[in-house]
């Protein structure tokens, strides 16, 4: 091979590689890529055996399209593995649970909706709330916890803790 030949295959590479580092470079806030963390986590009796579940949490859309949400759900796993129903609970309920609640503190953040939409670069807070046919005790001694927030044309942010 002669030393023009390798000279200009070795800048034709390095030309095809900067083009190419451009191109995922300028295209990368065209993917939605969700991120964020929960906030705090607080249960409530409701009577013997059931409670309920609250979650804060923020989310963050740091791509620059527009992020809808398809739904969220929350789950846990209880001690011994398994995976209780929950049902959940409307976001206009919201209000009246606090004030029937005192103990979980103040109603701090508007609950998450589906078809909600979260702008390019946009961070929200949000609540989300679930009853369990469970003690709280029970509730309490959770594995895990799973919050899901997935968009319309399938990117998920998913968010777990204790």
């Amino acid at each position: 091979m002669s030393k023009t030949l390798a000279i200009g295959f070795g800048v034709g590479v390095v030309v095809l590689g900067v083009a190419l580092a451009f191109i995922v470079y300028g295209n990368r806030a065209s993917y939605l890529q969700p991120t964020g963390h929960i906030l705090q986590i607080r249960t409530a009796p409701l009577d013997d055996s059931s409670s309920i579940l609250l979650v804060d949490f923020e989310a963050t859309n740091p791509s620059g399209r527009e992020m809808t949400v398809r739904w969220v759900t929350l789950g846990i796993h209880k001690a011994d593995g398994t995976a209780p129903d929950n049902m959940a609970i409307a976001g206009s309920d919201l209000p009246l649970l606090f004030r029937a609640h005192p103990e979980l503190g103040k109603l701090e953040h508007p609950p998450a909706h589906e078809r909600e939409h979260i702008e390019p670069g946009q961070t929200v807070d949000r609540i989300i709330a679930v009853r369990y046919d469970l003690p709280e005790s029970e509730l309490k001694q959770r594995k895990d916890l799973q919050l899901v927030v997935e968009d319309v044309t399938g990117p998920k942010l998913e968010l777990t803790a204790k």
